[in-house]
This record gives structure tokens, C-alpha cells and sequence, in this order.
């Protein structure tokens, strides 16, 4: 059989049990296989229990694949290991107690979370997710109010300005020569905004923060989430209390995920931080952020970090 030209990078992946490491793959290389053998190494090592597994991705649909191929990966190691050993106590255990595992969409596992911990999260225990469409309308509600409270609502109909009459007009200038200026004036304020464009809004980010305050209110008074609330809330939980990390790590917590660009580099996993408010404007509205096309794996090891936080990571096609 031939050598692959990166099999030292998968062995690493698959044995490194102890080494936190990010993992770039372009699409059909492995990742998944390679994310699967990682957790079925772990599982049948003892070095943590299905219940502290937490593997996500964007899609239901990459979720159930990645449940499919762990099961039956765990299944093909406990019919290898020889019975009555460690190993394959370990591996009936895993199997036994499979579908505890947190493998789901990320969203899915952020809105398990809170949903359990709504009161240290504090949100409503009975939120709901706003779908994109729903989570459009309701920005623009709130920036509707705005634009109506800074009475900039009347500008909106300086594009449909009256005819009038020609006995009012004064001074040598005759209707048609007002409205053919208006005309011009319309396509220069087009000109401009087409130009401007993100541009000018990052120069109203200030002033659009009343906005996003605003819809954060409607949001609060519907009992209602949006994705990028379900992110951040999660993530501040997790990270701000040390009694729901505790919880969440049930021993040694294993957490994976694959993406997409070859499997041949790896490198020491990374910590990041977000802003208070990170809001996308277009056109007027703000749209619950998508997840981006790059590809990335973030595979932690076995162990948990310093702080007693579960180590965690998501998949990505």
C-alpha cells in the first residue's frame, strides 16, 4: 500500500492524545476519518467518556454522517480488542452510552447548553432561535423606529417631490428646470452611497449602536435568540463559569472537529477574543452571521486546560 505523502501528520493526529492542534485539509482528504480515529483512540484509552464529547458542526447533515462513522468505528474496535480486556471495556462503554455524546451542529450544542444553564446564561428559559428572516424583521423594526425618532422619515420622500404649479415658481426658474435638478441631485446622492457603501458604515457604527440596542430590546421583551446570541452567550458561560466547565467536563473532556484543507500542517491551537457588539449592516438591517467558507479543524487533546475548561472545537466542511 502507498505511503501517503502525509501520514505523519495523521499519526500524529490519531496518537498525540495529550496535544492540543489545529488541523487545515482541503474537502475529501480525511478530516473526518482522521477526526473519527482521534476520539475512538481516546475513548478506548479511558482518557475520557463519550459524555465529555463534544464534536460540531455547521450542518444537521455533517452531524449525522460524523455520528454514523464514530459508531461504527468504536463498533470495529471493540470486536478487534480481546475480550474482557481494558480496551474493550472501555469500547463497550462508549457504545453503550453513544448517543450521549454531544456530536450536532454548533448552534444545536450552544442552544442545548443554555437551554440546560439558562440562569447562569441568564436568558429566558423558555427563549426561542429567530430564524434569519425573523431576525431581519425585527432589526429593521428597531431601525425603522430610529430613522422615525431622529425624524429623518421625511427625507424618504425626496424622491417623489410635488409638480406644483408653474405660477409658483419665481425668479426665472421654470418647474421643469427644478425638477430636472432634482433629477440630477437624486443620481448624485445613488452616486454616492453606491461609492460609500460599507464605508459609510463603518463611520455610522456609532451612531447605528442605538439600533442594535434597540433590537436587543425587542429581542429581550419576545424571549428571543438570535444565531450570533447563541455564540456569545455560550461562549461567555463556558468561559465565566467555572462551575458549568466543571459540569461540562465529566473527567477528562474530549472535544474534535475537521474542516476542510490537506491534513499535512498542525500547529499549537489558539485562543481568540470577539468584541462586546459585532453587528453586519446591510442595507439598514443586520444579518445573523454565517459561517465562513476558509477551512479549519481545531482537534484538542485529552486533557483539560489550566483553567479547568473543557478543551472544545468544531467541524467544518
Amino acid at each position: 500500500m502507498t505511503r501517503l505523502v502525509d501520514h505523519e501528520a495523521r499519526e500524529r493526529i490519531r496518537t498525540a492524545l495529550d496535544e492540543s492542534m489545529v488541523v487545515e485539509a482541503a474537502a475529501g482528504t480525511g478530516k473526518t476519518s482522521e477526526l473519527v480515529a482521534r476520539l475512538v483512540a481516546v475513548l478506548a484509552g479511558g482518557r475520557g467518556s463519550v459524555q465529555s464529547v463534544v464534536a460540531v458542526t455547521f450542518t444537521e447533515k455533517a452531524a449525522g454522517e460524523l455520528k454514523l462513522r464514530l459508531r461504527a468505528e468504536l463498533e470495529r474496535a471493540r470486536q478487534e480488542a480481546a475480550a474482557g480486556s481494558p480496551r474493550r471495556v472501555n469500547l463497550d462503554e462508549a457504545v453503550a452510552h453513544l448517543e450521549e455524546a454531544r456530536v450536532s451542529t454548533i448552534h444545536g450544542f450552544c442552544n442545548d447548553l443554555l437551554h440546560e444553564r439558562p440562569v447562569e446564561a441568564l436568558v429566558d428559559p423558555r427563549f426561542r432561535v429567530l430564524t434569519e428572516p425573523e431576525a431581519e424583521a425585527l432589526y429593521r423594526r428597531a431601525f425603522d423606529r430610529w430613522v422615525e425618532g431622529e425624524d429623518l422619515a421625511r427625507g424618504r420622500q425626496f424622491r417623489r417631490p410635488r409638480k406644483g404649479y408653474e405660477r409658483n415658481y419665481r425668479g426665472g426658474v421654470t418647474r421643469d428646470e427644478v425638477l430636472e435638478a432634482h433629477a440630477r441631485l437624486c443620481e448624485g446622492l445613488e452616486e454616492f452611497a453606491r461609492r460609500a457603501d460599507a464605508d459609510l458604515a463603518a463611520l455610522l457604527q456609532q451612531e447605528l449602536f442605538v439600533t442594535v440596542d434597540a433590537y436587543e430590546a425587542l429581542k429581550s421583551r419576545a424571549g428571543c435568540l438570535d444565531f450570533l446570541d447563541l455564540l456569545l452567550r455560550t461562549r461567555n458561560l463556558v468561559r465565566d463559569r467555572a462551575d458549568v466547565r466543571g459540569s461540562s467536563s465529566a473527567g477528562s473532556p474530549t472535544s474534535s472537529s475537521t474542516s476542510s484543507r490537506t491534513p499535512t500542517r498542525s500547529r499549537p491551537r489558539s485562543s481568540c477574543s470577539s468584541p462586546a457588539r459585532t453587528p453586519r449592516w446591510r442595507a439598514g438591517a443586520m444579518s445573523p452571521p454565517r459561517p465562513a467558507s476558509s477551512s479549519w479543524s481545531a482537534i484538542p487533546s485529552s486533557r483539560s486546560t489550566g483553567s479547568g475548561a473543557p478543551t472544545s472545537g468544531s467541524t467544518r466542511r
